[in-house]
């Protein structure tokens, strides 16, 4: 395995959980809409290095700093997905380089404008994240990263299309010591790290 992830153009992905945020009601402050976070993990096809990733929408980027309540809305991947890039990239640079001799101009936001959409199909929940690459100059690399993940809970979904922001959290070895996806211990600590448990 190679010592840090390589570029490349193929890569597979994973979706790992999605939440609810709810409308901030404070009648102290006008109301904010309700929205949603995505957790989601790529990988090379060989799959050697993993980069981890959210999407949160405009609202629950507001909600979260607001202290609104959150409800788990679906968790672990049920299969993954394949997808493409025009340009060789790592699974750190979903939303642009982090290095600055792959191009970085420091201080690098590690985030990127997107859009998601949500689908209801009964026991999997179906999410899809396009990229927009606003922050890669001409180099828009991607859209439509599409998620299966179990569904849990019976809330309904929020709005089914959002815009928001992709942001990459980290990197690590795909499956070593041991494995990392789908594992509740890892995704409650990022749980903890965005909601501070609300």
């Amino acid at each position: 395995m190679a010592s840090n992830p390589t570029p490349e153009t193929r890569f597979e992905a994973w979706g790992e959980s999605v939440y609810q945020v709810d409308a901030f009601g404070d009648p102290r402050v006008a109301p904010r809409p309700e929205g949603f976070t995505i957790v989601f993990a790529i990988s090379d096809l060989k799959r050697q290095w993993l980069g981890w990733y959210v999407f949160q929408s405009g609202n629950s980027i507001d909600n979260i700093l607001l202290q609104a309540a959150h409800h788990l809305l679906g968790e672990k991947s049920v299969h993954s997905s394949h997808f493409s890039t025009d340009k060789a990239i790592t699974v750190e640079e979903l939303v642009g380089p982090i290095l600055h001799s792959r191009g970085a101009k420091l201080p690098s936001a590690l985030t990127a404008m997107s859009s998601a959409t949500l689908v209801d199909r009964g026991d999997v929940l179906n999410a899809e994240v396009e990229i927009k690459g606003i922050n890669r100059s001409k180099n828009n690399l991607l859209s439509h990263i599409r998620l299966y993940l179990k569904r849990k809970g019976s809330r309904s979904l929020p709005a089914k299309f959002s815009m928001g922001w992709t942001s990459f959290l980290f990197s690590e070895p795909f499956a070593y010591p041991s494995a990392h996806l789908n594992v509740g211990a890892r995704l409650r600590g990022i749980e903890r790290k965005y909601f501070a448990l609300n």
